[in-house]
């Protein structure tokens, strides 16, 4: 569960990334479809005095996305998703009903309709990582937003993060690095999809489609 949420929080982040608008949020759907968003990511996660870090790296586009961290890779097409665990040597399959989206399992539903699902809030200079920088508030208007309040940041127009709060008082910091609009990249499509037969005889799939 804490694999799939920082998995939302970080293509949430994703959204904002190429926006600079007032409400940022309003148009990252034609923003995310016409070019693609790819970036490397660091988080914090905080909850009970306990935290835990880690890194990873995601390209998403439409309703796709490929996101490699936490020694996952998770992929989507759209309509199936794809969790690889190497180290386990399994792979889980999965339906994606794009009519009643998991927003906790299917983060990029979340980010292609961030302005149906949150609200904006307000605006103002906060410190982030030690920087001070423009701040955009969101809070969750459905219960099944993988958050209760979401602050994005930016150095001028430049991303710089997100910090994501939950019901349960644990905070979630995301730092952005080495963002790209990934439409100039040429996404390879077949980065969307996993070919489980190339994953080798020893992996255990399960299909729950």
């Amino acid at each position: 569960m804490m694999k799939k949420f920082l998995a939302a929080g970080a293509l949430a982040l994703a959204a904002l990334m190429p926006l600079k608008a007032q409400n940022p949020a309003a148009a990252l759907s034609s923003a995310l479809s016409e070019t693609g968003l790819q970036f490397d990511y660091a988080y914090v996660y905080g909850a009970n005095g306990m935290k835990i870090n880690g890194d990873g790296h995601i390209t998403a586009q439409n309703d796709a996305f490929r996101m490699t961290g936490n020694g996952l890779l998770l992929v989507c097409d759209g309509k199936t998703r794809w969790t690889v665990d190497e180290a386990a040597q399994e792979c889980y399959i999965e339906a994606v009903d794009v009519s009643n989206p998991d927003l906790m399992a299917n983060p990029a539903l979340l980010v292609l309709a961030m302005d149906r699902y949150c609200k904006n809030t307000g605006s103002g200079r906060r410190t982030f990582k030690g920087r001070s920088l423009m701040a955009y508030d969101y809070a969750a208007s459905r219960k099944d937003v993988p958050f209760k309040t979401a602050e994005f940041f930016f150095d001028g127009s430049t991303p710089a993060g997100v910090r994501l709060k939950l019901a349960d008082g644990s905070v979630l910091e995301l730092e952005i690095k080495g963002y790209k609009k990934a439409g100039s990249l040429a996404i390879d499509p077949a980065l969307f999809t996993v070919d489980t037969d190339s994953l080798g005889s020893d992996y255990m799939i399960t299909d729950l489609r």
